[in-house]
């Protein structure tokens, strides 16, 4: 029966029997459990938080507190902080031209003017270098050793010529009579080095790369002939200034030749000038001995005779002579005064290229052997006509000389 309340109504007792039934099941109490766990983690957190609160909060207040104690008269007041900027323009200039900037830009004009400028200083009375125009102001040389972009140096044609020039004169002045020494002529022929190999395997500039092996040619032909002058008393860095012109110069040869075999097409007129300036520099026993002892087979001279028609090749010949002064070498078997003087210079201690087993003899029969490489060349190329053996005795009998317009053609006026 159900039990009834003073107003009349009835209460639910089923439903209170139910709700107990539910609480002592072993799935509620489970729950019960872990609520009352989570509520325990909880509490333990809070409690552990509010003192780390209070520490900061005491020691912020003891800091201000220390903050606010005056300091001695006489202690000088901090200065304020610099206030930190991360504009990229700040931090630009705080580099003051660091690792941020880049290396001036080497002009040809500048070179040409500080060259024209050196020049009229040298030629004004005293040849004094010290004038209030020059003070501070960077050489020809210092601009052409900083210089970085070959398009720079040559924007025009004009300009590249100018600057071929310069280099040209600062490689071939005499070091016993202009202002240049040695050392000077050594750091232009580094120039030419550098130059070289940033020109090489680009074909925009092709004509850079043959005016400067124009240049090696032309400061052959003038050392050698001013060198044959002076015999035996030629300076012994002066003579390896030369050995390392002449190996530079087969070097360029060498690049040359084999630009142009894989090109196939282009730069013969190029091809041909060089060719007589190699003929040329075999003409003369000075030139011819000297670089007899680098290649005795003449090995380059074989390649670049290849390059060029047998007609053209006989002209190039009987222009320079070159078989009459191979033939001269043959008879007197690399016997001259040329061997002789520049084995004095190399045996010299601590000449260039110098070895200590090397002898006369050697010297006297790479001469030699190169003026008979030279022939066999000749005849091979030529065909061995009666035409060609006739021009190289007619060469032999004459009187040896250099032809003096092709000799001026390869240097400057």
């Amino acid at each position: 029966d159900d039990d009834v309340d003073d107003d009349g109504s009835s209460s639910k007792l089923p439903v209170d029997i139910a709700a107990n039934e539910i609480v002592e099941t072993s799935s509620f109490r489970e729950l019960l459990e872990v609520v009352t766990e989570c509520s325990s983690g909880l509490a333990a957190s809070a409690a552990s938080a509010i003192p780390m609160d209070t520490d900061n909060e005491n020691d912020n207040a003891l800091a201000s507190k220390k903050a606010k104690i005056p300091e001695e008269p006489d202690a000088p007041a901090a200065a304020p902080a610099a206030p930190t900027s991360f504009s990229l323009f700040d931090l630009l200039d705080s580099q003051k031209g660091g690792g941020f900037s880049l290396p001036p830009r080497i002009m040809a004009y500048q070179i040409i003017e500080a060259y024209e400028r050196e020049k009229k200083n040298n030629d004004a009375a005293g040849n004094s270098t010290n004038s209030d125009d020059t003070k501070g102001a960077q050489s020809a040389l210092e601009l052409l050793e900083k210089a970085e972009d070959m398009e720079d140096l040559s924007p025009d044609p004009d300009s590249w010529e100018e600057i071929r020039k310069i280099l040209y004169e600062g490689l071939s002045l005499n070091p016993t009579t202009d202002n240049y020494n040695v050392s000077s002529q050594s750091r232009y022929l580094k120039v030419h080095k550098s130059f070289h190999e940033r020109c090489r395997g680009d074909n925009m500039f092709s004509s850079q790369l043959w005016g400067l092996a124009q240049n090696l040619v032309g400061s052959i032909l003038v050392l050698s002939r001013r060198y044959g002058e002076h015999d035996n008393n030629i300076p012994r860095d002066s003579m390896d200034l030369f050995w390392d012109i002449a190996q530079t110069l087969l070097d360029h040869l060498s690049h040359l030749a084999m630009d142009h075999v894989m090109s196939c097409v282009g730069n013969e007129r190029e091809v041909e000038r060089m060719l007589l300036g190699t003929c040329m520099i075999l003409s003369n026993d000075f030139s011819a001995c000297t670089m007899g002892m680098m290649e005795p087979l003449a090995g380059h001279f074989e390649v670049w005779a290849r390059l060029v028609s047998p007609k053209t090749l006989m002209t190039i010949l009987d222009l320079s002579g070159l078989g009459g002064a191979a033939l001269r070498r043959c008879e007197m078997l690399g016997e001259n005064a040329s061997s002789e003087c520049i084995f004095n210079i190399i045996s010299a201690s601590g000449a260039v290229g110098y070895d200590s087993h090397t002898s006369l003899a050697d010297v006297e029969h790479c001469n030699y052997l190169q003026s008979l490489s030279i022939l066999r060349t000749i005849l091979f190329q030529c065909g061995g006509t009666r035409e060609v053996i006739s021009m190289v005795y007619d060469q032999f009998t004459r009187e040896p000389r250099e032809p003096e317009v092709l000799y001026n053609s390869f240097l400057l006026p």
